[in-house]
This record gives C-alpha cells, sequence and structure tokens, in this order.
C-alpha cells in the first residue's frame, strides 16, 4: 500500500514540485534579503516573503498531487485517463526547471559565500571602518593628534565686530583642518559653546579632543589685540600663549602667525611633522573680506532669515571684489541653502540655477577651495548626477580631511554602499558631535540598521543641544514610523514643521505620514494652509495628488 502511494506521488511529480518550489523559494528569500536594504525597504518585508513561502509550500504539493497541467490547460487529475496522462513528459521539464534553479541556486551561494565576502570590505576606501558597531557613547573619539578651536571671545566696545572674532577663530580653524593627521573639530561643534561659562575639561570631553585653543580678540579703530592660548585638556596645563598687537591692514599675517605657533607648539607635544604653506593674501580687498566674514557669520546659524542677511554680504562682497573667490563660494552657499530642501522654501530647480553660476565662478578663480566642491557637489547631488557630485566632495575631502559635513553629504549619495555610508556617517559625527546635521544623519543610520534604541539615545542627545530645532524631532519621526507608530509619527513630524518655520521637507514629512494614516484630506491641506506662496504655488497640484 505504502510503495503504490509513493509511486503514485513520483508519477504525479509531487515530489519535483516540492524540490522546485524550494530551490525557488531558497532564491527568492536570498535576493529579498540583498534587495531590501539596498533599496531602503522596510525589514518586515523579508519576514513576510519568507511567511508566504512558507504558507506556499503545502499548496503546492497539494496543486501537483491533484492537478495535471496538460495541453488543454490544468485539470482535475480524476478527470485524465492513465493513456491520457502526460505526467512523465511534464516531469522531463520538471527537471530541466530543478537543474536550471539549482544552477542559479549554486551560482548565489558562490557569489555570496566567496566574492561577496571578499569584495565588501573594499567598500571602504579611505580609512575608514568597515565595522558596523554602535557606540557606547553619542560622540565617537578620534584617535591620534586632536584640537578645537574655541570661538575667540569679542572684546570690542562694539557688539557688531562679533563677527569680525569669530572670522578670526574660524580662519584659524581652517588653516589647522588641512594640516594631515590633526584630528580637528568642526567650527559647527565647537562654536556651540559661544557666549557660554565652559570647562575646558568637560568641554574637550563633549569634543573629544585633548587640546583646547581659546583666545580673545579686542577692535579699535584700526587696531586689533589677539590674545591666544592652547590648554592641554586632561591636565589644564598651558601648552603655549601669546599676544599679537597689529594694524588692522595686517590681519591675514596674524591669522598666519598664530596658525604657524600653534602648529609648532603641537609639534613637539603631538608628534606632527608638518608646516603650513604661507598663503598669499596681498592682493585681498579688506572691505571685501570683511563683508564675507559677515555673511559667513549669518549663514552658519542656518535660518532662513539669517541666510537671506548672508546673501546680502556675499553680494556685497562680489561688488567691492569681484575676483574675490571665496565671495562667490559663499553667494552659491546661501543661495542654495534657500532652497526648500535646505533652510529656505525656494524651488530646488530654482535654487540650483541661481547658486550654480556662482559656484563655478568661486571655482574658476580657485580651484582648491574645499566648501565650493562641497556645495557643487549637493547641487550636482540634487540634479542627479551622483557621479559628479561624489568626485566633489572627494575632492572637498582631500583639500580639507576634517571637512564634517562634506562626510555627511558624501554619505547621501551611497544608497547601495550601506558599510561605506555608515563609516562615513560616523566619520563625520567624529569630526563634529555636536553637529545637528551629523547626529541626524547617524541617528537615520541607526533605524536603518533597526538600532531603534540606539537612535532615540541620539534623538534625546540632540534635544538637550538644541530642543527648538527641527531635525530631532524628524528623526523621532522616523523612528515612530519604523515602530508602526503612526500618530506619534505624525505628531513628530508636525513638531519638527513647526520648528522650521515651515521648511518644505518638514511639511512633505508631515503630510506623507498623514497620508499613510489614511487622513487624505490633512494631508492635502498642509500644502494649502502653507503661510509661504511660494509652498502654495510650487506644490498647488499636491491637494489633488493627494486626494486622487
Amino acid at each position: 500500500m505504502a510503495d503504490s502511494f509513493f509511486a503514485e506521488l513520483k508519477r504525479r511529480n509531487v515530489f519535483k514540485v516540492g524540490i522546485a518550489y524550494l530551490v525557488l523559494a531558497w532564491v527568492v528569500v536570498q535576493v529579498t534579503d540583498t534587495a531590501v536594504p539596498a533599496l531602503h525597504l522596510p525589514e518586515w518585508i523579508i519576514t513576510a516573503v519568507f511567511f508566504f513561502g512558507v504558507i506556499g509550500f503545502p499548496f503546492a504539493i497539494f496543486f501537483a498531487w491533484a492537478f495535471e497541467v496538460t495541453p488543454d490547460g490544468v485539470k482535475k487529475e480524476t478527470d485524465i485517463s492513465a493513456e491520457d496522462s502526460i505526467t512523465a513528459h511534464t516531469g522531463r521539464k520538471l527537471d530541466f526547471v530543478i537543474i536550471a534553479l539549482m544552477a542559479v541556486a549554486l551560482g548565489y551561494f558562490i557569489y555570496e559565500s566567496r566574492f561577496a565576502t571578499e569584495a565588501e570590505p573594499a567598500i571602504i576606501v579611505e580609512d575608514f571602518s568597515t565595522k558596523i558597531e554602535t557606540p557606547k557613547e553619542v560622540t565617537i573619539k578620534p584617535e591620534g593628534s586632536s584640537i578645537a578651536v574655541l570661538p575667540f571671545v569679542n572684546m570690542s566696545s562694539d557688539p557688531e565686530q562679533e563677527y569680525f572674532s569669530d572670522g578670526i577663530s574660524e580662519e584659524i580653524l581652517n588653516v589647522l583642518a588641512k594640516i594631515p593627521n590633526l584630528h580637528v573639530t568642526s567650527r559647527s561643534s565647537a562654536f556651540a559653546f559661544k557666549g557660554k561659562e565652559i570647562n575646558i575639561s568637560e568641554v574637550a570631553e563633549k569634543l573629544g579632543v585633548s587640546n583646547i585653543l581659546e583666545g580673545s580678540v579686542r577692535k579699535a579703530g584700526n587696531r586689533i589685540r589677539i590674545t591666544a592660548q592652547l590648554i592641554e585638556a586632561g591636565s589644564d596645563k598651558h601648552l603655549w600663549s601669546e599676544t599679537y598687537d597689529r594694524e588692522l591692514t595686517d590681519i591675514f599675517a596674524v591669522q598666519d602667525e598664530i596658525s604657524s605657533a600653534i602648529v609648532e607648539a603641537l609639534k613637539s607635544k603631538l608628534g606632527l611633522d608638518t608646516k603650513l604653506v604661507a598663503r598669499d593674501m596681498s592682493k585681498v580687498n579688506l572691505d571685501a573680506h570683511n563683508e564675507y566674514l559677515k555673511g559667513r557669520f549669518y549663514i552658519e546659524n542656518r535660518t532662513q532669515a539669517d541666510i537671506e542677511k548672508a546673501l546680502v554680504h556675499f553680494n556685497k562682497a562680489i561688488e567691492q571684489a569681484p575676483e574675490y573667490a571665496l565671495a562667490w563660494m559663499g553667494k552659491g552657499w546661501a543661495s542654495y541653502f534657500l532652497s526648500e530642501l535646505n533652510y529656505g522654501n525656494i524651488p530646488d530647480e530654482i535654487a540650483r540655477d541661481r547658486a550654480r553660476p556662482a559656484i563655478e565662478k568661486a571655482l574658476e578663480l580657485n580651484p582648491e577651495l574645499p566648501e565650493a566642491h562641497g556645495i557643487m557637489g549637493l547641487i550636482e547631488g540634487a540634479s542627479f548626477n551622483i557621479d559628479i557630485a561624489i568626485a566633489h566632495f572627494k575632492k572637498a575631502i582631500e583639500l580639507n580631511p576634517n571637512y564634517a559635513d562634506a562626510y555627511s553629504w558624501y554619505a547621501n549619495g551611497l544608497g547601495d554602499q550601506p558599510l561605506k555610508r555608515h563609516a562615513l556617517r560616523e566619520k563625520a559625527l567624529q569630526l563634529s558631535p555636536m553637529s545637528m546635521l551629523a547626529n541626524v544623519n547617524y541617528a537615520y543610520e541607526l533605524i536603518f540598521y533597526g538600532k531603534i534604541d540606539e537612535a532615540l539615545k541620539v534623538v534625546e542627545y540632540m534635544l538637550t543641544i538644541n530642543a527648538s530645532h527641527p531635525l530631532p524631532y524628524l528623526a523621532l519621526g522616523q523612528i515612530h514610523l519604523f515602530k508602526g507608530e503612526y500618530a506619534n509619527a505624525a505628531i513628530a513630524f508636525n513638531q519638527a514643521y513647526k520648528n522650521s518655520n515651515g521648511i518644505t521637507q518638514t511639511l512633505f514629512s508631515t503630510a506623507d505620514t498623514l497620508a499613510t494614516m489614511g487622513l487624505t484630506e490633512q494631508a492635502a491641506d498642509y500644502f494649502t494652509d502653507s503661510e509661504f506662496p511660494e509652498v502654495q504655488y510650487f506644490y498647488k497640484g499636491n491637494r489633488e495628488l493627494y486626494l486622487s
């Protein structure tokens, strides 16, 4: 009885169908496992595919037993006489199908176990780690020589000279940032302590550095006094200090002199073997440079109103010195940052068209400007010229290895290279541990890998830095989306929308979440109720889109 039953299973090709189904299911699960992270799809898709694969197996077996494929279509096996059955012919076809599927499975297995494992570490070029590990703390401490340049205190009687003291700090930071093997904390993190009572050791710990440079600037008429001191954070020991009294017309020489002195002080202590290349600033228009410094002061605040002020100063600098590359770079930077995808509400294509000529002019005047390459990378990336964008980001990092934003922007173009993207995010956070941009991108990276608790810690840390900033709430909204908590996600995105004064990227996040919840009317109203005419005009069709 048993023998005849198994013989009947074999005749009806039940065994062959089962084998073919299992091999095909294995291939589909493996491909899904690879495709889901590469396409940024939810991880539950992998579980769903596996689940339906398991559920489908008994149905495939039942179909093979109860039905037969004939030249006239699918028929019940009981309706076909023995002499009309073509199961033997079908079985031979199944043999070829099984062989083909086994070949595919074997090829994939060889690729996965041999070539993929060998090629994967090669994704990380430069000097980044391939390990994907969550740090015990939010900050990631660098190895080797490290320094943070805190904003020099404005000791002048005129508060309007604040931009000047910031400019001195920034110029010194820029010079130091180009020194190989010296980790320099970014401006955004170092300047987070501006105007605050600080403890050097605590600041150094938060910034992940072993040395702190601080100082002051006093400007009176055409004379300036700059005081600077280098402090070893661990011991609170003053490694070096100096005071410079100079005519204002000699400001560039003073900046270079201070930078050179700092490097010399660091050499013996930290084992640096480098020297600065002298800059030729003799042809720089001082008035134009002052306008540039004012523009730089405002653009770093990253608000629409301040970026608009920055653009005014950059344009004035260009009027006074049409060949000043930094002024053109600033104009391109501000023009693009007023895009709806950044900090303004100008349609992105229009913002790119305004910014591109300015950046091209800056690179024509000085091809060695890291920030010009960085902004051009953003413009090219938004234009979907990813390879060109990445080339600019790499050049920016080559010119300034401590350019934190460039690492973040570079990572944005690596959707198909998760290991390298993760390493770039880590590097950006290491260089700028208090940067909202670096932190939110790192939080997104943790969400991508399903490390929700760690991502939530990053968001909590961001809220301690600035609870009125939109980015922590954007990340919080993404965490709630990952967990399927759509109502909480909508609340978080709405808070981001309020904190951003209606920046369009937060508008989209809120509207898309409401649409996901089925609240299409409310989603559509987010566009039509916007207080910004540019948003209403540019997205006038979105109400119909959500309601269609």
